[in-house]
């Protein structure tokens, strides 16, 4: 296993290559781990919340991991979203998205997580300083636990509270810097 790269507002060539390559492979297996997350959530189905949630502005990856032979296996990704005034948030946001292949789930997931926090909480200058925070959904019921709970708060986050699908939001506030 190599050590996860940090790659938010890295513009390489491959790079888009290998995504088109891990999607065409991993998406159905991602959207099926959302489903059963979900489910088990009592929450409703991908598509009732697809059709719920306004288009990016922007999707962005952050983080990539690969295994021993330089085979990608898992991503962490942000989206930029415009936000309802009425939340006091700011405009905007940026949300935090991963999935780590089955097979090489397990501490580099962790690894991942904290390769994507340490770069991107240093990278304002390459991120739109319209969003001031960056949420993460937490879908997966394994991680709805007091150790769960406490690492998210460690890193730097707080329990927001749930939205109406019934997951976890956790709000990390964002340094912000304008670059002209």
């Amino acid at each position: 296993m190599s050590e996860p790269e940090f790659v938010f507002g890295h513009k390489r060539p491959e790079l888009k290559k290998e995504l088109s390559e891990f999607w065409t492979l991993h998406q159905p297996l991602y959207r099926q781990d959302l489903q059963r997350f979900r489910s088990s959530l009592g929450q409703p189905s991908m598509q009732a919340i697809d059709q719920s949630i306004q288009p990016p502005l922007r999707r962005q990856v952050a983080a990539i991991s690969r295994d021993g032979s330089g085979r990608m296996t898992g991503l962490a990704w942000v989206v930029l979203r415009e936000l309802q005034a009425d939340l006091g948030l700011g405009s905007h946001a940026y949300f935090l998205r991963m999935y780590v292949a089955a097979q090489a789930r397990n501490a580099s997931t962790h690894r991942l997580f904290e390769v994507f926090l340490d770069g991107f909480q240093a990278s304002a200058s390459s991120r739109d300083p319209r969003a001031g925070v960056l949420l993460a959904e937490n879908v997966n019921p394994g991680l709805h636990t007091v150790a769960g709970r406490r690492y998210f708060a460690r890193r730097g986050f707080r329990l927001l509270g749930g939205n109406q699908f019934g997951s976890e939001v956790w709000l990390m506030r964002l340094k912000t810097r304008f670059v002209f």
